[in-house]
Formats: C-alpha cells, structure tokens, sequence
C-alpha cells in the first residue's frame, strides 16, 4: 500500500524531526542558556527551560507517533500524524518569518538553516498526506 519512495520520505523527514526535537535537550547547554537568563527571575529562568523541554518532548513523542504508523502501516492514521506535522512545521515556518532567530552576523548562516529545516519538513509532511490520501482513496474504490 505505501510506495516504496513515499516511505522513504516520511522515514527521512520523521528521522529529521525526532533529531530536532532531541537536539533541542541538548541546546540550552550548547548556547549556554542559563549565563544568558541569569540575572531573569527564577520563575522566568524555569518556564524557558520548562517549555523547552516541553516544546523537544512533544515533538519527539508526535514523531514517534507517526513512526509507528508508518512501522504498521496505518494509512489512515499516517494521514492523520502526516497532516497534524505538515500543520506543525507550516505554523513552525510562519512563526520564524514573523519573528527571525535573533543571533550574532557570524551566526547568519543558522538562522537560515533554522528557516530550511521546517520548510523541509512542512513540505515532506504535506507531500505524504497528499499520496496517502490517494492511496486511501484509491484503495477505497476497489
């Protein structure tokens, strides 16, 4: 039922973001956070990594998610994870031209690898909810 290229996609752009999710555990520590917010109240210093830690839980979990529907393969259900990222990784790229990754000029290079990666997963996620939706259709006709 899946294609063969279409199950390469989706494995390629999942594995893209159950990274990203688990590289932003590990971030704070690189860009050194907590000298940056130390003179922030303690609440404030707490919410930024809580909602960090939150923010890289969520997207691994809905990764893996859509991991074990690919593994299965749930058509419907990959549909499904499929739209709810494409969705995800949209809002993801609008957020980011509203509002750019503030960083130093030498870092210039990773505001706009910052931008790629959610286009890239934006359009993976809506181009497999597109062939899935016509494999479902299609096998529903049958």
């Amino acid at each position: 039922m899946f294609t063969r290229r279409l199950r390469i996609l989706l494995y390629i752009a999942t594995t893209q973001g159950l990274i990203l999710g688990v590289y932003h555990l590990i971030l704070p520590h690189q860009w050194g956070w907590a000298q940056g917010v130390a003179s922030a109240p303690e609440v404030l210093q707490w919410a930024l990594f809580a909602l960090n830690d939150m923010w890289s839980m969520a997207i691994i979990v809905l990764h893996l998610t859509f991991l074990f529907t690919l593994v299965k393969r749930l058509p419907e259900s990959s549909l499904l994870m499929a739209q709810i990222l494409g969705i995800y990784w949209l809002l993801h790229t609008l957020i980011l031209i509203i509002r750019p990754l503030p960083l130093p000029e030498g870092f210039a290079y990773v505001a706009w690898i910052a931008m790629a990666v959610p286009i890239m997963l934006c359009a993976a996620y809506g181009l497999g909810a597109r062939k899935l939706n016509l494999i479902i259709s299609n096998s529903n006709t049958i």
